[in-house]
C-alpha cells in the first residue's frame, strides 16, 4: 500500500462520517459512511461550500458548525459538540461533531471533521434520566423509611420518613 491507498482505506472504513474542508469552507472530501447516517450522497457535497450543510441541518445547528468552522481555522479549537441534523428522509437525529485544523507547515490550511450518530446514546441516556428520577421520586415520597447502604455499610441514601422515624435531620446524622 502506498500512502494514498492507506489514507483511503481508512477513511473509508470509519464509522463516523469524515468531512474533510478547505480554510474557506469548501468540501474537498466526505467518506462513504455520510450515506449510510444522512441518506444523502459523497457527490451532494464534494465540491461545494459548508452552505451546502445548511440543508442538512437545523438554522440554530448550522449557525454553530458555521461559527465554530470559523473559529478553528483561525486556531481556535472546539470541543466536540452535538448539533441536531436532519436526514434526507426529513428524520431528526443528533449528531456529535469533532473538528480540529488541518496544518501544513505549521500554517493551518482546512478542517478535519468527523460526525458521529448518537441518537441512540442520547434516547438511552434520557431513558435512565427518566428511570433514576422515577426512582428518586418513589423513595422521597415513600411513608416507609428506606435507607441504601455501600459494600462497606456506609448509608448513601435515606428518605425524609427514615429520618422522621429516628428523630434526625439529616443523613449525616445516622
Amino acid at each position: 500500500f502506498d500512502d494514498g491507498q492507506k489514507y483511503r482505506a481508512v477513511f473509508e472504513s470509519a464509522n463516523d462520517v469524515i468531512l474533510l474542508i478547505d480554510k474557506k469552507g469548501k468540501i474537498i472530501d466526505v467518506n462513504k459512511r455520510l450515506k449510510k447516517i444522512s441518506g444523502y450522497q459523497q457527490k451532494e457535497l464534494i465540491g461545494k461550500n459548508i452552505t451546502a450543510l445548511a440543508g442538512m441541518m437545523t438554522e440554530k445547528s448550522f449557525a454553530q458548525v458555521s461559527s465554530n468552522f470559523l473559529k478553528r481555522v483561525f486556531g481556535v479549537n472546539m470541543p466536540p459538540y452535538e448539533v441536531e441534523m436532519i436526514k434526507k428522509n426529513g428524520e431528526s437525529i443528533i449528531v456529535e461533531i469533532s473538528a480540529q485544523p488541518l496544518k501544513k507547515n505549521d500554517k493551518i490550511i482546512g478542517d478535519l471533521v468527523i460526525l458521529r450518530d448518537v441518537t441512540e446514546r442520547k434516547k438511552v441516556e434520557e431513558a435512565l434520566k427518566t428511570s433514576e428520577q422515577n426512582f428518586r421520586n418513589l423513595m422521597d415520597n415513600s411513608t416507609m423509611g428506606i435507607r441504601i447502604r455501600d459494600a462497606d455499610e456506609y448509608v448513601v441514601y435515606c428518605n425524609q420518613a427514615l429520618l422522621d422515624m429516628f428523630g434526625y435531620k439529616n443523613i449525616d446524622e445516622l
